[in-house]
């Protein structure tokens, strides 16, 4: 199971990812997608970063990420779902 949001300055993307299979693991991971202004279009200046990061870190992602209310409360309820699948396993794989 995998949940996208999108940063509202449309630069960085949060990917939370939940592998029902490893229920104790949630993976969340911050990439680097451009600017507004070159949405669908990545300028050299964008290609050169993300290269030198992949060079440097092994990864082109980011370390922060801007959200609006909404998608807080989208995150939180994901989230909530993750926990709560969780406590409702729990007995079956522990107890």
């Amino acid at each position: 199971m995998k949940k996208y949001i999108e940063c509202d300055c449309k630069s960085e993307l949060l990917q939370i990812e939940y592998n029902e299979d490893d229920l104790n693991s949630t993976y969340i991971t911050f990439y680097f997608i451009g600017k507004a202004s070159n949405k669908n279009h990545f300028s050299l200046k964008d290609k050169l970063r993300a290269i030198w990061k992949i060079i440097r870190y092994g990864h082109p992602y980011s370390d922060g990420i801007v959200m609006n209310i909404d998608e807080t409360i989208e995150l939180k309820t994901f989230l909530n779902d993750i926990i709560n699948k969780y406590l409702q396993n729990k007995g079956v794989l522990y107890g």
